[in-house]
């Protein structure tokens, strides 16, 4: 199975973000200049499936070729739920597998580095504190993240989307989905 790519339009944000940190390669800008169509084309040239919450862009894109899908969901919690279901990777989330894999502000590498790697830009409670630490491999990113107070907050929520996701509501997939 090809890993899947995903490009998430200007109002779907937080969903990218909770993308990128199971894992997914998740394309997003929220740029005032990058037009529907500089979307379109940026999915079909890197493979990705188009997630979007605007039903005529849905439709576009579908008329284009482009694999998409409508999300209307009220929370990202949600909508996340409803990939898993609709691209069968409920066994990710439960897993675990290659969470944290990716930076959740701009959607580069992450690589595990030891304290001592960090240890001149990471607050000194936290080097005390904590022995893992990763640091995003984009040159204009670089942000360091670590399992402080935030990671309560980020497990809990992938227990949401883990527990949401146990459930089937996609009534028509045929209208929900393009291929």
């Amino acid at each position: 199975m090809k890993s899947l790519k995903f490009l998430c339009d200007a109002m779907l944000g937080k969903t990218a973000r909770w993308l990128r940190i199971l894992g997914f390669d998740t394309f997003y800008t929220a740029a005032p200049h990058v037009t529907d169509d500089d979307l379109l084309k940026i999915a079909k040239r890197e493979d990705r499936i188009l997630l979007t919450k605007d039903k005529s862009f849905f439709q576009k894109a579908r008329r284009d070729g482009v694999v998409s899908v409508y999300l209307d969901r009220p929370s990202a919690s949600e909508e996340v739920a409803e990939l898993a279901e609709l691209y069968e990777f409920k066994e990710k989330l439960i897993s675990g597998a290659n969470n944290f894999s990716r930076c959740p502000a701009c959607n580069g590498i992450l690589q595990v580095v030891s304290r001592e790697v960090v240890n001149d830009r990471v607050p000194l409670g936290s080097l005390e504190n904590f022995d893992e630490f990763w640091v995003c491999q984009t040159r204009t990113c670089g942000k360091i993240y670590w399992k402080g107070h935030h990671w309560d907050n980020i497990t809990k929520e992938l227990e949401k989307i883990r527990n949401i996701s146990r459930i089937k509501y996609l009534k028509d997939e045929h209208n929900r989905i393009s291929e």
